[in-house]
């Protein structure tokens, strides 16, 4: 018993039974991919009419917006915005609605 408690106090200095630690540890940043696919995206959009396609108050289009938020780290799946064939389907694409997204 008494080298099982030495084996313990060890373990303790040696830095193992450390209490749990209330710092905030931060969110890796998000790798972006497919930020080439913005272009088409924004090509998409103006095609079926939907209001993502009408440039931001400061005249950013659809494809410089989405270019901007990705190097941002925030993604907007501009692939799958590529292939949508109605306005329904961009929140399905940018994960801000739970439905199926074209392939």
């Amino acid at each position: 018993m008494k080298k099982h408690l030495s084996f313990l106090f060890v373990l303790c200095f040696l830095g193992a039974c450390q209490p749990p630690s209330n710092e905030f540890v931060p969110a890796p940043t998000p790798i972006v991919k497919d930020t080439d696919y913005c272009e088409a995206a924004g090509k998409r959009l103006e095609e079926l009419k939907c209001k993502e396609s009408v440039p931001t108050k400061t005249g950013k289009t659809f494809a410089e917006f989405c270019r901007e938020t990705q190097n941002a780290g925030i993604y907007l799946n501009p692939v799958c915005l590529s292939k949508i064939t109605n306005c329904n389907q961009v929140n399905c694409c940018t994960n801000t609605e739970s439905c199926p997204v074209p392939q």
